[in-house]
């Protein structure tokens, strides 16, 4: 009778390993399948996870600020909060914060995805924006040197 009963846990032990081995062996499949699949569509079009990523960044943000809406921003991230630290845009960076710039607009924003809120909001001043201060100013100089040059009277004596 002995016999019997562990006979009959020794069957029960190997139907249990069996099913086991095949559901492991059958998620394996499924897995392999998924990730082939997605590896496919991914060989198809390279930027489908940026653009997703986009997309739910826009999303996000756009429920905190209104964004602009007639371009496609730029997204970065910040990956060595410590090299930025110099940069007043970047003083609360954390590694992981998202850039997104939209440049049109002329608009940086600073977002932390692990708290969903915006850090920092900045202008964007583009080279071209640098060179038309710099030739106004110049102009301004320009002005200043040519008055210099004109002879003065000396007031002194009044």
């Amino acid at each position: 009778m002995e016999k019997t009963v562990r006979s009959k846990k020794t069957g029960l032990v190997r139907k249990l390993l069996g099913a086991l081995i095949f559901l492991l062996l059958l998620g394996g499949i499924y897995g392999t399948y998924h990730f082939y699949t997605r590896y496919e569509q991914l060989k198809q079009n390279p930027n489908q996870v940026e653009q997703q990523e986009m997309e739910l960044l826009k999303e996000e943000v756009g429920l905190l600020m209104e964004l602009p809406e007639d371009e496609e921003p730029t997204v970065a991230t910040v990956l060595d909060k410590d090299s930025l630290a110099d940069q007043p845009f970047f003083a609360k960076a954390e590694n992981g914060d998202k850039v997104i710039a939209y440049i049109n607009a002329r608009k940086a924003i600073l977002y932390r995805p692990s708290t969903k809120k915006i850090i920092e909001v900045a202008p964007i001043y583009l080279e071209a924006d640098y060179g038309n201060i710099v030739s106004d100013q110049q102009e301004t100089v320009d002005e200043v040197e040519i008055e210099e040059d004109e002879p003065v009277a000396n007031n002194r004596g009044r």
